[in-house]
């Protein structure tokens, strides 16, 4: 309930107070207004699609000119390209030595590994390749039995310089 100000009559204030009473509602007659509602909504985004693309994703998709990144691999060994890409992802592990074949040791689990697609893309839209990585599922690893320790090396450009200065100081 409103407080009449000193100033206002006592007509002003009782016509204060039933516009205050209008305006609120009980809190179990409230309804909840949506962002649908209001009209306050965000651009939907569909992945690997350009803002600036002349045609709608689904247009776009349905006339064949995107190809949709597979989820799997049964997905993606039907399509040739896909295929490429998977082929030299395997013979840049090998070239690499990243990895050998051995039998597995009894009391370690076996890491599975699963094929991760994606388009890269050029700034207009169009596809420049198809990308395919091979990738270790890790979330399933174990500590102390599949791993032991986690080891990233990281170095900043400032330790670097301090270390060729170091070197270039003492010859």
């Amino acid at each position: 309930m409103l407080i009449p100000h000193p100033s206002v009559g006592s007509q002003d204030s009782a016509q204060l107070n039933l516009q205050a009473a209008a305006l609120s509602l009980p809190e179990s007659s409230s309804k909840i207004i949506t962002r649908s509602q209001t009209g306050n909504l965000k651009p939907r985004r569909f992945p690997g699609f350009h803002l600036y693309s002349t045609r709608h994703p689904l247009q776009a998709l349905h006339a064949g000119l995107v190809s949709p990144e597979p989820r799997t691999y049964s997905q993606a060994v039907s399509i040739p390209e896909w295929c490429a890409a998977m082929d030299s992802e395997f013979q840049s592990l090998l070239k690499n030595e990243t990895w050998s074949l051995c039998s597995l040791p009894p009391d370690k689990n076996l890491v599975p590994c699963k094929w991760d697609f994606k388009l890269k893309r050029r700034p207009d839209g169009s596809i420049e390749r198809h990308k395919a990585r091979l990738v270790a599922v890790g979330y399933l690893q174990k500590n102390g039995i599949d791993f032991l320790k986690t080891f990233s090396p990281v170095i900043k450009p400032s330790t670097v310089r301090m270390v060729l200065a170091l070197a270039i100081s003492f010859q």
